[in-house]
């Protein structure tokens, strides 16, 4: 491993998540590269490099790149020449899905952000996500809006939260109708009520 193992961990405020070394640092950006701007390359970030972990050359050479154009593809190659937790074809698969990845707009990656917390089952952190990008998501935008309902619906009933969740599928269908949205706020309807209020609710509409 190089340098020391952080006492004091570096926070990832929008994933949860506890970073103790350069090696996890690593790890995290070949995985969640495509999530994040060159903004995470940051005077934090950086300051934790120097002195939790006691790679002052490492974090002079990022300190050089933070602000500049493609700071995170830089930083990525920096990672791949000092530390070699990857080899360079993996570095470079990486790499290349990030050049893939910069047509994206920011709301586009908000929304892979929220879908990969919805992936690995973090459904508060994912219905946090997405109810940011619903504000900033424009009324025009029906398709994606209702993507994103019918995510939150997906989260809610993940958390047992049914009620909630037949609201969002019926916001999804209202949005714009598709098929799964519309059965998927009949199921959770069906698991919020009884059977004789689910049958009442069928013959009134």
């Amino acid at each position: 491993c190089c340098g020391k193992y952080a006492k004091i961990p570096y926070f990832l405020k929008e994933e949860f998540q506890n970073l103790y070394s350069i090696e996890e640092l690593c790890y995290y950006l070949y995985n969640n590269a495509y999530l994040h701007d060159d903004t995470f390359i940051c005077d934090n970030l950086i300051q934790w490099i120097h002195d939790e972990l006691g790679l002052g050359e490492l974090a002079e050479r990022l300190l050089l790149i933070k602000g500049k154009p493609d700071a995170l593809v830089k930083t990525m190659f920096t990672l791949m020449e000092d530390i070699g937790y990857y080899g360079q074809d993996e570095w470079n698969e990486m790499l290349g899905i990030l050049k893939e990845q910069n047509h994206l707009t920011v709301q586009e990656k908000r929304k892979a952000r929220a879908d990969n917390f919805l992936h690995n089952n973090k459904y508060t952190m994912a219905a946090d996500e997405y109810e940011v990008l619903l504000k900033e998501t424009d009324e025009s935008q029906i398709k994606l809006r209702a993507k994103i309902y019918h995510n939150m619906g997906i989260c809610a009933v993940n958390q047992f939260l049914f009620e909630r969740a037949s609201y969002y599928f019926k916001e999804a269908y209202d949005t714009y109708a598709n098929t799964e949205s519309y059965i998927q706020y009949l199921t959770s309807l069906k698991m919020n009520m009884t059977p004789q209020e689910y049958l009442n609710f069928l013959s009134e509409h």
